[in-house]
């Protein structure tokens, strides 16, 4: 099958293609009928004439029944948006005809390869055959099949091409019909449990808070002062000795926790080789820089993840391609889906560019450095960079295993 997009872009969609053509078991049967009209022709057998008329016949209805079959079919595919790497998800395909309610011969679907790094699930292959699915009378017929798929690669992935077939009795002539059906899903890193010990030199308890007289909750652990009782106040916050003492309640006042800024400043090192549908296929491997690049990526995530369940406001600096990348910090689950779709985009470069973003957010809250460099690596950080702590992308010894979880 022929390629029709680059790794990075979608060109345009080109209009289906159809195809009539003889199977390996219509080419037997043009040997055997050419072998048979031969000996009528050597010895004038009239019955040999009669048997050779026959299978010809046989062959021109095979290719009359086929050919068209797949005219009037239209072919859809439902996917979801977004998923996350190496989680399964459903893809529907639905076929409509306005034309029939009940199909003459199964028709096979099939996905174009891709490498098995982008799509270990393999390609799709579904029949479809019978009548149509029950539904409303009026409208056009509707078959449906469904299949488990799983991404790899993170970012925006194409799902390939498909390739509908029909085959007439005997399977002698086979029609084809390739449909682009551009659909396109982007795959976020997942969050992984991280170690105890992994978020390393952040402030306040919890490693994610600090003091202060903040509008923040009210930290019950860390007491500020005492306080005339108000009305209004909580009967739990009353300090009975102190009123005791005093001949009128009196309240504690706690402190206020306020959430931490952190910044996630992620460095992805290296260079990444556009794949084509027809390079490899199947058998084709991630590169290298491609699966550290992935890695640092999930590891960013995971943190986000970790700080924003714990309180902190993260931010992000992504020092990637196609371009920096800066991410004001703010809390909250929303804001983690917003991470997470920043760092599916992005992808390794040569020469990151740390300086610039370290002078946009330095003195701007905390900062962890997430990389996939290595420490041998002889390009300097920026100054303000070298102290901070520093989390390797390709270290899985950050992750807590399935048991620990469990």
């Amino acid at each position: 099958m022929e390629p029709v997009s680059d790794e990075e872009g979608v060109e345009e969609v080109s209009p289906p293609r159809r195809r009539l053509r003889l199977t390996r078991s219509g080419h037997a049967s043009f040997v055997v009928t050419l072998a048979l009209l031969a000996c009528a022709l050597n010895t004038g057998t009239n019955l040999i004439y009669l048997l050779t008329g026959a299978v010809l016949g046989g062959i021109l209805l095979n290719a009359l029944l086929v050919a068209g079959s797949l005219r009037g079919i239209r072919v859809r595919r439902e996917a979801p948006a977004l998923v996350n790497q190496g989680s399964k998800f459903p893809v529907r395909y639905i076929l409509e005809s306005e034309t029939r309610r009940r199909l003459s011969f199964p028709l096979g679907l099939e996905e174009a390869p891709l490498p098995t790094w982008r799509l270990p699930s393999g390609p799709a292959r579904i029949v479809f055959e019978g009548e149509c699915d029950p539904g409303p009378a009026e409208g056009p017929a509707i078959w449906e099949a469904e299949c488990q798929v799983q991404l790899s690669r993170l970012g925006a992935n194409l799902l390939p091409p498909v390739r509908l077939v029909s085959r007439g009795p005997f399977g002698l002539f086979e029609e084809t019909l390739v449909l682009e059906l551009p659909t396109e899903i982007m795959v976020l890193p997942p969050c992984r449990p991280l170690r105890g010990g992994v978020l390393p030199g952040l402030a306040g308890a919890g490693g994610v808070v600090t003091r202060g007289r903040g509008r923040g909750e009210e930290r019950r652990d860390a007491l500020r002062s005492l306080r005339e009782h108000r009305p209004g106040d909580d009967s739990r916050a009353v300090h009975w000795k102190s009123s005791a003492r005093r001949g009128q309640l009196v309240v504690k006042e706690f402190e206020r926790a306020t959430p931490a800024t952190v910044w996630l400043v992620v460095e992805l090192v290296g260079s990444e080789a556009p794949v084509r549908w027809d390079q490899g296929a199947l058998a084709a491997e991630a590169p290298e820089d491609v699966v550290a690049a992935e890695r640092t990526l999930v590891l960013a995530a995971s943190c986000a993840a970790s700080l924003i369940r714990s309180g902190a406001s993260v931010g992000l600096a992504l020092a990637t391609s196609p371009a920096p990348l800066l991410l004001w910090p703010q809390p909250g689950g929303g804001a983690l889906q917003r991470l997470q779709k920043a760092l599916a985009g992005a992808r390794p470069t040569p020469t990151p560019a740390l300086d610039g973003l370290w002078e946009r957010i330095r003195g701007q809250g905390q900062v962890i450095l997430v990389t996939n460099r290595s420490a041998e690596d002889p390009r300097p950080l920026p100054a303000g960079l070298v102290g901070k702590p520093r989390l390797s992308g390709v270290d899985e010894g950050c992750y807590r295993l399935p048991a620990e979880v469990a």
